[in-house]
């Protein structure tokens, strides 16, 4: 709220390293720190840390990608480790989202 009042017109992404490392599924915890960071002023939320993408999703009209999974890493763990994506977020003007998807890029192979 206080990056809010500062600069209104501002756009504001929370970027937390979060959730269950290998684990694709959304933890309740993850879930409840998405809808704090947006009912707290966050415009959108894009999380990493499980290496994994996990799930696309919105709250209150704004959208959260839990984790981005890994670019690139150095191979270890499972092949899904390995899942390369990028995530589109589209924005209006006003800062509603247009479109939120997953865009699938080339493996390193």
């Amino acid at each position: 709220d206080q990056c809010r009042a500062a600069q209104p017109s501002t756009f504001i992404i929370a970027l937390p390293h979060w959730g269950r490392e290998g684990m694709r599924e959304v933890s309740p915890l993850q879930r409840e720190w998405a809808r704090w960071f947006i009912d707290h002023g966050a415009d959108a939320v894009v999380g990493c840390g499980p290496h994994l993408c996990q799930e696309l999703d919105a709250w209150r009209g704004r959208p959260v990608c839990y984790s981005t999974g890994n670019f690139h890493a150095h191979p270890f763990g499972p092949p899904e480790f390995a899942e390369r994506k990028v995530l589109r977020l589209a924005l209006a003007s006003d800062g509603s989202v247009i479109a939120m998807q997953w865009i699938s890029a080339p493996s390193d192979g």
